[in-house]
């Protein structure tokens, strides 16, 4: 917890200790406690909280020792010889104060407890705040967005990707998110063309190109590194359509079938902020973003789990793993309702909207117990390294 009352680092700088009961407040860059025990001689972290002194406790300027076993919790009473605001480089001293009365006593407690709750609220709005997006909201995920959309062909490092963008680029300042994608196995970016011009439609532009190993194969990998990279260079590339247009921090690989495997294998490149893999097989990989992992309940191993299942259990980020009921294989390169790929269309969307764009709608598809991939048709929904109340 940080106390913006406090301006510096070693905002509570100087304590004057005695074996009394006290409360210990550390500044933003605190690592070490208050007070010093003659007998101790190992430094300690301690939370804003109130420990009971020990006998022999004595001065040590900025930073102190604790002993491990000062943990008795005991009323105290503080004087607050200076509270500086967050602009000032002042320093705020606090001292134990024996010699005043109860009345002042008690207000002077009062007083500083109060300014530390204030101070946490305070702080706590501002983790709260969050940037609004720069999409406009939708109440369709499944849906187009609000880019027309546009493809070339025969582009990319060595002529041989597909590019899916929005048709008018960088319009009042926008930045695209690069996304790398891959198909399944012999299969063609034109082949998942729908669900790709949906995504784009949301600003998004996507490179993709023809993988030809199976699970795991290193020239898939290479492939999606390579079409990945050659689309960062071209924000810097002069002559390129995309140069000053996207958004190179907040790239996002993903892919159907090996490609989904592959987008999990290259997540760790240093520009990917997310990864969505679509019935993928077995991965496990350094991420550095979050994952997202939709496969269906008939698209399964001999041992009946789902093939995304060790990827899911070998995941050291934050985690979404869910499945479409009675979905197979097949599922994402099938039209259902209009829609290629079904409900993991929209879930797919969303989900690069909320990491990539920060829109809060879209988080209905993921947090809370009654999100829309926590109920049907979506099966066996599991999180890991999710926050604990789950919103």
């Amino acid at each position: 917890m940080r106390f913006p009352l406090f301006s510096s680092s070693d905002a509570l700088s100087k304590w004057f200790c005695e074996p009394v009961a006290f409360i210990c407040v550390r500044g933003a860059g605190d690592t070490a406690g208050c007070r010093r025990d003659a007998g101790c001689d190992k430094y300690r972290q301690l939370q804003p909280e109130r420990r009971q002194a020990p006998a022999g406790a004595e001065s040590m300027g900025s930073k102190a020792a604790f002993p491990s076993d000062c943990t008795n919790f005991s009323p105290v009473t503080l004087r607050i010889r200076s509270i500086v605001p967050p602009t000032t480089t002042s320093r705020a001293v606090a001292r134990f104060h024996s010699g005043r009365d109860a009345y002042m006593k008690t207000r002077l407690v009062v007083i500083a407890l109060s300014s530390l709750v204030l101070a946490s609220f305070a702080d706590a709005q501002t983790a709260t705040t969050v940037a609004a997006s720069p999409l406009p909201p939708t109440a369709d995920y499944s849906g187009l967005g609000p880019f027309k959309t546009s493809s070339e062909n025969n582009t990319g490092p060595d002529g041989t990707y597909t590019i899916v963008r929005p048709e008018t680029l960088g319009k009042d300042g926008f930045l695209h998110a690069p996304v790398i994608f891959g198909p399944g196995i012999g299969g063609s970016v034109e082949s998942m063309m729908n669900l790709l011009q949906r995504i784009a439609s949301h600003g998004f532009v996507i490179i993709g190109r023809r993988l030809d190993g199976g699970p795991g194969n290193p020239e898939n990998n290479r492939r999606m590194i390579a079409g990945l990279d050659w689309l960062i260079e071209q924000n810097t590339t002069a002559g390129s359509m995309f140069k000053g247009k996207l958004d190179v921090e907040h790239a996002a690989s993903m892919g159907y079938s090996v490609g989904g495997t592959a987008a999990v294998d290259i997540g760790g490149h240093k520009a990917i902020t997310t990864v969505v893999s679509i019935h993928g097989h077995s991965a496990k990989a350094e991420l550095h973003g979050t994952l997202l992992l939709m496969g269906g309940s008939n698209d399964v191993m001999g041992d009946g789990k789902s093939w995304l299942a060790p990827t899911y259990e070998a995941s050291q980020v934050q985690t979404f793993f869910s499945l479409v009921d009675g979905a197979n294989h097949g599922y994402p390169a099938r039209t259902v309702d209009g829609v290629q790929s079904g409900v993991e269309a929209p879930a797919t969307i969303a989900w690069l909207r909320y990491w990539i764009y920060n829109d809060q709608d879209a988080k209905r598809y993921f947090f809370g117990d009654d999100c829309v991939m926590c109920k049907s048709p979506w099966t066996n929904t599991q999180r890991k390294k999710w926050p604990s109340n789950g919103k």
